[in-house]
């Protein structure tokens, strides 16, 4: 069975987040919350227009993959949905990644 390219942005985008930004968010906790923050209320819009957005859970799904400990809950409304920190916001810039509030 071919492989589904439904959730290839998703993966994509994830895999960008952790090679970029996953040694700060492993080694630091506020940054967990800001990318947990940067995810919640969010439509990341790949460099082919694709939109990749987390529900409040599947952001702290992601959060805690990332850290690789813990679970969704641990992270789950950690901070305010919505907002962007601007070292995310430049590292992903960087490979192309825009965002809006949903």
């Amino acid at each position: 069975m071919p492989s589904s390219r439904l959730f290839r942005n998703r993966k994509l985008f994830e895999l960008t987040v952790d090679r970029l930004l996953g040694g700060r968010i492993r080694a630091d906790g506020a940054a967990a919350i800001d990318l947990w923050c940067a995810l919640a209320n969010i439509e990341w819009i790949a460099p082919d227009g694709d939109i990749v957005s987390y529900s409040q859970r599947a952001a702290g799904e992601m959060v805690a993959w990332i850290r690789e400990e813990g679970d969704y809950i641990d992270w789950y409304c950690s901070g305010v949905g919505g907002q962007v920190a601007s070292w995310i916001e430049t590292a992903l810039a960087e490979e192309g990644w825009t965002w809006r509030l949903m």
